[in-house]
């Protein structure tokens, strides 16, 4: 009977022991994970600091605060996307702009913006009034600008 107990108890013990090592496990796995997770979070934080600092030192460095040669053609490159973010952008603004705008002629039939004579009446169709603004090129970006703005649309450079 004593070998039996002997035995019960070394199995006891052999199946507590292992109880614990996997709760250890668990709980340094848990751990393990918390920090992974706080290093991410922190890691995300850390970027968008450095985005801030950039897109700073980049406006900077747009408005000629900051020359350094170091830095120009990243700055060139991210003006030429500027400009592509700009056209296309004005480019769904026309776009939206075409498919709300319902032109209508004197008669009261509806024309579409490509139509240069009424389908109706046959008169003769004006172009819209934004096509009569003025337009300078910006000296910075070479975009289009209304002639009277102070500051270029596309780079917001001061136009002089």
């Amino acid at each position: 009977m004593a070998d039996i107990q002997s035995t019960f108890h070394k199995i006891t013990k052999g199946i507590k022991k292992g109880y614990e090592d996997g709760v250890n496990k668990f709980q340094t796995s848990q751990e393990v994970l918390d920090l992974k997770d706080r290093v991410s979070q922190n890691e995300a934080k850390r970027l968008e600091l450095i985005a801030t600092l950039g897109e700073n030192h980049y406006l900077k460095y747009r408005n000629g605060e900051i020359q350094d040669e170091n830095i120009e053609e990243i700055c060139s490159g991210i003006a030429e996307i500027d400009k592509k973010i700009f056209k296309d952008l004005r480019t769904i603004e026309e776009k939206i702009k075409i498919h709300d705008e319902k032109i209508v002629c004197e008669c009261g039939a509806s024309l579409t913006p490509d139509d240069k004579f009424c389908k109706n009446c046959g008169k003769s169709i004006k172009s819209p009034d934004e096509e009569l603004i003025e337009k300078t090129i910006c000296p910075h970006c070479d975009e289009e600008t209304p002639l009277n703005s102070k500051y270029c649309n596309c780079c917001g450079k001061q136009i002089s």
